[in-house]
């Protein structure tokens, strides 16, 4: 998938692009069809992301409203920071952006200072992502048996005691019990604030006006599914599920990719699932949804 040229002016450009084909989408006779006596459910991650089979089969199943839960940008570092992020011959990467922000930046700077050195990601989507870059040829990689960070955990406590460096966001995961070896070093933020809440319940809201009409679809309808895709989504998911109550179901069915969004959910006295297989998650979790 091409890279657009800033994070920002994509996600503004989604955020747009989204709420302008709700407001102005026709109502054709087709929609009507489309639209009529199904569910709605709600996908916290970009539409473009998705398997296009995934996509399909999701369109074929509900009224399926894409809106990611987040806006992240790549967060400059000065000569010191570069520096010291640069020392480190093992990194641990275990977020998509991360290894966009790591590959477009730090990646060549870092393989000619450590030619041999060690990265440890969550899946084979991130590994191949790597193999694609020549400067990292000769670097060691590693993945877990499973997709997500308590796998990765028992992996790095299987290998020799060297000093690593997490290269991540801007908002510390809960739970994550980090060896004392490992450095935390923020390369992106993830940031979410008034603006983002507004255009979200923007994209909600227009896309369960096109459900309601009386010539669509069932003006009782309702958001009954809903998958999320990291514990920052889901508490973001609840404001925006406490600001339109109309839009959402009282106790939806909710998925999640790994166990610390499912902790997430906990935490508010509800119960997210996630699939058994942790290999290529986010295709698990929406074969989750879609086969129940």
């Amino acid at each position: 998938m091409e890279q657009p040229e800033t994070d920002r002016v994509a996600s503004i450009f989604y955020f747009e692009r989204v709420i302008n084909i709700f407001v102005t989408a026709p109502v054709s006779s087709e929609d009507r069809r489309i639209y009529s006596g199904r569910m709605s459910w709600l996908i916290t991650y970009p539409q473009t992301a998705i398997p296009e089979d995934l996509a399909q089969r999701l369109a074929k199943s509900s009224n399926t409203i894409y809106c990611p839960l987040r806006f992240l940008e790549p967060l400059p570092l000065d000569a010191r920071q570069r520096a010291d992020l640069l020392a480190y011959d093992r990194l641990i990467i275990t977020s998509n952006f991360a290894l966009r922000v790591f590959l477009s930046d730090i990646a060549r700077p870092w393989a000619d200072m450590h030619p041999h050195g060690t990265l440890l990601v969550l899946s084979q989507a991130m590994l191949r992502k790597i193999r694609d870059e020549d400067s990292l040829a000769h670097i060691h990689v590693h993945i877990p048996q499973s997709e997500n960070r308590e796998s990765l955990l028992e992996l790095l406590h299987s290998l020799p005691n060297d000093r690593t460096a997490l290269l991540c966001g801007d908002i510390a995961l809960r739970g994550t019990r980090l060896p004392e070896r490992v450095r935390s070093i923020p390369i992106y933020t993830n940031q979410w604030n008034e603006n983002h809440e507004q255009q979200a319940a923007r994209i909600i809201t227009n896309a369960m006006s096109i459900v309601h009409r009386p010539d669509h679809g069932d003006a009782r309808d309702v958001i009954t599914r809903i998958l999320v895709t990291s514990p920052s989504a889901y508490r973001r998911l609840w404001r925006l599920r406490e600001r339109l109550p109309e839009c959402f179901s009282d106790r939806p069915e909710l998925f999640a990719l790994g166990p610390s969004t499912a902790q997430e959910a906990r935490i508010h006295a509800e119960t997210a699932k996630t699939p058994a297989d942790h290999r290529d998650v986010l295709r698990k979790t929406i074969e989750l949804m879609l086969d129940r």
